[in-house]
């Protein structure tokens, strides 16, 4: 008995393939969940632009994503997205409209001007030692040969921790606001269920406030901290809504909190895998710099940005028509061969990334946080390497879910050693 062999150019069942009418690169849905960085790989190759059956597309080479953050053709997704899924209404569709996270244009300037500054550089800079105090805090009482789970009970509340102090938010408040965010930030995932939601927006209405709490203790009472200068000012300027208002400080609460918690998981997990390069770290702290940019390159906490084109938009010969979704893929650019050598090694050493890590995104949309999230993320890898240099892992490494917007973490278990 004899079987036929399928035609030498017909794509293997679960591999990417490229439609030539249209110059995309179809990805098999299911292949691209199970093995995503190995599918963008073989989808890089065939074309510059994945496209999907919803009529959708996704940006896959350096150059291009690259070249698209700013571009006036595109604006940042709005809340299209969700009312698509069928949310109509709720609390988090309400904060949704109102966070400088999604919107655009005017309404994105005056919703992002009066954080940005707060954000700066030299700012979150001071916050370093303590920041380290408090990863310090975090690890003390580990026991010896008793195993932890570090993404719950330390990645996931150092920038809690953190954010509670920038606030001036009481400490016992940190467990609370903490599983508010994780539960609310579940609507900005990708693939989030319609029957999520009722959860989702409650969080959203429990956060928001919590929130309006604390802004009307600093009109009562101000201090000399952060949310007291914050409130006196955009009181003053009258440039925004009670409701905008609460809508920002609670996006500063939610915007590190599961993107660092997810950064911090697979990087501890990485370097678990690579004990040199965990070593690197455990006698030089000048080395964490590098390997926090690595481990946001290697395995990001975000995969994506959805954004919406306002007219065709040509990517490297690809057009993709006006008025579609068009996702910037930071997972599949920050494997691209054409930007980083030897692209799928994890190198804490490595010296070819560009001056704006792409993972924090670019143009006028460009991560707000970003010094915050480097300083958690240097800091508490540091306190880790000093206090526990014999770190070891057991069970499974951690497993990134998901290729667009937040990406989630699976648990990582250690075992601190003397």
């Amino acid at each position: 008995m004899t079987t036929d062999a399928p035609a030498q150019d017909s794509p293997a069942p679960d591999a990417p393939f490229l439609i030539p009418e249209s110059g995309l690169v179809r990805i098999p849905f299911k292949s691209l969940m199970a093995d995503p960085h190995g599918m963008f790989k073989a989808a890089r190759a065939l074309g510059p632009v994945a496209g999907f059956s919803d009529g959708s597309a996704m940006l896959l080479r350096a150059a291009d994503v690259q070249g698209m953050f700013g571009d006036p053709r595109i604006r940042q997704i709005g809340v299209e997205g969700m009312q698509a899924a069928g949310v109509a209404e709720g609390p988090f569709l309400g904060w949704a409209r109102e966070t400088l996270l999604l919107s655009h244009g005017r309404d994105h300037v005056r919703r992002r001007t009066p954080l940005a500054r707060a954000f700066a550089y030299p700012l979150m800079n001071t916050l370093r030692p303590s920041i380290r105090r408090a990863a310090h805090r975090l690890i003390a009482d580990w026991t010896p040969g008793e195993a932890v789970d570090l993404r719950d009970s330390f990645a996931a509340q150092l920038p809690a921790r953190t954010i509670a102090e920038i606030l001036g938010a009481p400490e016992e408040d940190v467990p609370d606001f903490t599983a508010l965010v994780y539960r609310m930030t579940k609507g900005l995932a990708f693939g989030t269920l319609p029957d999520q939601f009722d959860d989702i927006h409650q969080a959203a209405s429990d956060l928001h406030d919590y929130v309006d709490g604390l802004l009307a203790d600093r009109r009562a009472q101000p201090r000399d901290d952060f949310l007291s200068a914050y409130v006196a000012r955009v009181d003053a300027d009258g440039d925004l809504s009670p409701s905008e208002i609460i809508a920002q400080i609670v996006t500063v609460i939610i915007g590190g909190a599961d993107t660092t918690r997810a950064a911090m998981t697979a990087l501890v997990s990485l370097l678990m895998d690579h004990r040199v390069q965990w070593d690197l770290v455990c006698a030089d702290p000048e080395m964490a710099a590098g390997a926090v940019a690595e481990g946001l390159r290697y395995e990001p906490s975000i995969g994506s940005i959805p954004v919406f084109t306002l007219e065709p938009i040509e990517a490297s010969g690809v057009v993709i028509p006006a008025y579609r979704v068009l996702s910037l893929s930071m997972m599949s650019a920050m494997r691209d061969e054409a930007l980083y050598s030897d692209p799928d090694r994890f190198d804490i050493t490595r010296t070819d990334h560009p001056r704006l890590h792409l993972v924090f995104g670019g143009g006028p949309h460009r991560c707000l946080g970003e010094a915050l999230a480097r300083a958690e993320l240097e800091e508490g890898l540091i306190a880790l390497a000093q206090a526990w240099p014999n770190l070891r892992r057991t069970g499974p490494a951690v497993r990134m879910s998901g290729v667009g917007g937040i990406r989630t973490a699976s648990p990582l278990t250690v075992v601190p050693a003397a």
